[in-house]
């Protein structure tokens, strides 16, 4: 007897564009798809498009929408079902009214050492602070939409209490023991330099 699971994953944004990169981890997230087939388990995949992080990490709307475009058109071409994450806030009524700056709250060193790398603003502190409390935001929606699906990360289990409270999966976002996520700038820079070392 054949089984229905539903797979959903964040996709965050950075780059202008969808490239190689992409292509592969949605291959891999495909190729998943196919394994589980053959335990009779059918599957329907919900990437969801994290814009609102790309809002607080200052991400311009150009950059976004460029990336979010290419990142559709993509998601279809491996049967992948993609919605924005304002959506789902919008649908549950969350807005960023509900995400206040406070100089007391106590952050995890992962996270301000994230927020120095990806977030734009001038205070990392104060991006890891959004983030925060984005993520537990995040997490009740993604509940409320989803009550039943496997949830797929690259991250590891520092971000557990970050990520919504179900089943989780941990992948590698393109083959074993590669974890840097496909939408980060620094993607390409960690190519460079391990370029010139074996080099």
């Amino acid at each position: 007897q054949k089984k229905s699971v539903q797979l959903v994953m964040y996709w965050g944004v950075e780059k202008d564009q969808a490239d190689n990169q992409e292509a592969q981890a949605f291959n891999s997230i495909y190729t998943l798809q196919k394994k589980l087939q053959k335990f009779h388990i059918e599957t329907e995949v919900f990437i969801i498009l994290t814009d609102i992080h790309g809002q607080l990490n200052k991400i311009s709307p150009e950059t976004m929408n460029n990336y979010y475009y290419t990142i559709e058109r993509l998601a279809k071409k491996y049967t992948l079902r993609t919605i924005l994450l304002s959506t789902l806030w919008k649908k549950y009524g969350y807005t960023l009214e509900h995400i206040t700056n406070s100089d007391e709250e106590r952050i995890e060193q992962f996270l301000l050492k994230a927020a120095q790398k990806h977030y734009k603003g001038n205070n990392p502190y104060e991006g890891a602070v959004q983030y925060t409390q984005c993520s537990l935001i995040d997490s009740k929606t993604i509940l409320q939409e989803f009550p039943q699906a496997l949830f797929l990360t690259y991250n590891t289990s520092l971000w557990k209490p970050l990520l919504p409270a179900l089943p989780t999966l941990v992948l590698w976002s393109q083959k074993k023991g590669f974890r840097i996520k496909p939408w980060h700038k620094n993607l390409l820079d960690f190519r460079a330099q391990k370029f010139h070392r074996n080099f």
